[in-house]
């Protein structure tokens, strides 16, 4: 109960106070660069500026969904892209809360939860980092699908493996550092391993 107390509290919070944020130097590039990166999907590969970008060295995968949100949304550009910060840098805070939860139960998910949401630098890039806040989010849904798989890895069922594969993809489409929770998954799957390998004698 506190933990839904406290999400509504902070997306009636988020969502007050969107407006009130000015455009980063760097927002308009990304923009484009999503619009870009859209357009290659939506051609079949015909519209190929996006290759040419000077933002092509990063990985596209927030810029992308930043695209669709703008052409799907009734909102301004702008709007449309604190609305879906919003939604994901809250979509982070459930995930530090169910990994909080997992290893420590609920008083200790509530606390995480209130941290996080008390964090200025959090609760300032939800509104206009395309970069290190989804990385953020999609780093914590990893840890713990892969905490949660850890717990019980002989008898995973299929939504273990749905969670894993987004968080993972999540940690990916951001950052290139997101290829650390592959390395977290390689290191759970030999100690499973070495443990089926122990019992077996």
């Amino acid at each position: 109960m506190l933990a839904v107390v406290l999400l509504t509290g902070a997306t009636v919070l988020t969502l007050g106070s969107a407006d009130d944020h000015g455009i980063t130097w760097d927002e308009t590039i990304h923009m484009d660069y999503g619009d870009a990166v859209l357009d290659y999907f939506l051609s079949f590969g015909q519209d190929d500026r996006a290759s040419a970008h000077k933002d092509r060295a990063y990985i596209p995968g927030y810029d992308l969904l930043g695209a669709v949100a703008r052409r799907l949304s009734p909102l301004e550009a702008y709007q449309s892209m604190r609305a879906l910060g919003v939604v994901v840098g809250l979509l982070g805070a459930v995930g530090a809360y169910r990994l909080a939860c997992l290893l420590g139960g609920s008083a200790a998910g509530c606390l995480a939860l209130f941290m996080l949401l008390l964090t200025p630098a959090y609760e300032g890039q939800i509104y206009s980092n395309p970069k290190d806040l989804p990385f953020a989010v999609g780093y914590i849904w990893a840890l713990y699908a892969l905490a949660r798989a850890a717990r019980r890895w002989s008898e995973r069922r299929w939504s273990d493996h749905v969670l894993l594969a987004l968080g993972l993809a999540a940690a990916l489409m951001t950052r290139i550092a997101g290829l650390l929770t592959l390395a977290y998954l390689l290191g759970l799957w030999l100690i499973y391993l070495l443990q089926q390998w122990r019992m077996r004698g």
